[in-house]
């Protein structure tokens, strides 16, 4: 009898053998073996996800359907462990797209923990003596960690090391760091402190402090980013809000003189703020009601998800993130109470 992972590799030999003929017969002895064998693993890891790969635009991405089909679950409902590939507070969730990483805060056990994006398999944690609350990609191969005690950290995963951390905390005693933005643009990493401590600027390369308001006032949408929790762009400038004290969720221009849009629905404690970037529909996270609330780029409502529990087809308690993993259009969301990432297409 043939072993599981021995039929998994057959399956794959057996699909490169009648899909992938024409890429290895037109390959000239003089391509690179590398992008050849690029495609390949492509098609591999394509058949092993449920799409369809089109070699001529690699870049294609999936958004969510907002179906809530219940796919899978990583991690332990209701059980706190610090095995690998297990939660104690999974507070935050990013994809890496370049390396097909995702990417978990992992508070409560000191670590973010990394995940295959097409398998779900565990692969390695990254290490902290703090408690990583937020996380955020830099665009290019850096990770920013925004810990419990102030602190904020620049990991690179390509390098597999941290390049720099903040050399002092933020600077109130009670701050509690939420949103995490980066301008690749301007070179720079804003930190809100949702305790109403205002906004940090960090320079990306080297994580020293930007110094004077000046940088602030010339950046109309930060006016509003004290005491955010969740902080996201939408492709025409406009930024998406989050305010967890406060109960609401803001649409803000990136201009002088534009008013704040502000959602209309009844929030408890809003978090974490995911934009599809196939349609701009703009998910909040609602971590006193159990829901993800979903609306359109104009701030329409369009339907909500969720209730309280342990059932893994709609239960939640304390939704504090979610991701949209493109390659599979899934929706990945952070359980922090039940200590799990939920995952939905």
């Amino acid at each position: 009898m043939v072993g599981k992972r021995n039929s998994g590799v057959l399956i794959c030999f057996n699909y490169l053998a009648n899909n992938c003929k024409d890429e290895i017969k037109n390959k000239d002895n003089d391509d690179d073996d590398d992008g050849l064998l690029e495609i390949l693993m492509e098609k591999i890891k394509s058949k092993l996800s449920g799409r369809k790969f089109n070699s001529e635009n690699k870049s294609s991405i999936i958004g969510f359907s907002l179906n809530f089909q219940y796919e899978t679950t990583i991690g332990l409902t209701r059980i706190q462990s610090p095995l690998n590939g297990q939660f104690d507070a999974p507070m935050d969730i990013k994809i890496d797209e370049k390396r097909a990483l995702i990417l978990v805060s992992d508070c409560g056990n000191r670590r973010v923990s990394v995940f295959d994006s097409y398998t779900k398999e565990f692969k390695f944690n990254i290490q902290l003596n703090s408690h990583p609350c937020t996380i955020q990609l830099d665009g290019e191969d850096g990770l920013i960690i925004a810990c419990d005690n102030g602190h904020v950290f620049m990991y690179d995963l390509e390098l597999g090391k941290f390049r720099w951390k903040t050399r002092d905390e933020f600077h109130r005693e009670d701050s509690y760091l939420g949103s995490v933005y980066v301008n690749r643009g301007r070179g720079h990493v804003y930190i809100g402190d949702f305790n109403d401590g205002g906004v940090r600027v960090l320079d990306i390369e080297t994580g020293i402090d930007i110094k004077g308001d000046s940088e602030l006032m010339t950046i109309y949408w930060t006016r509003f980013a004290v005491g955010a929790y969740g902080m996201e762009s939408l492709m025409d400038e406009r930024m998406v809000i989050s305010y967890f004290l406060k109960n609401s969720v803001l649409i803000v221009l990136d201009s002088y003189g534009a008013l704040p849009l502000k959602l209309k629905s009844s929030f408890n404690g809003p978090r974490g703020i995911c934009v599809d970037k196939t349609n701009q529909n703009i998910f909040v996270c609602d971590e006193g009601n159990d829901k993800i609330h979903i609306f359109d780029r104009s701030g329409n409502f369009i339907r909500s998800f969720g209730e309280y529990g342990t059932s893994v087809f709609c239960g939640f308690s304390g939704l504090f993130s979610c991701a949209i993993n493109y390659q599979s259009g899934e929706l990945l969301v952070a359980d922090t109470n039940n200590y799990r990432i939920q995952i939905f297409r």
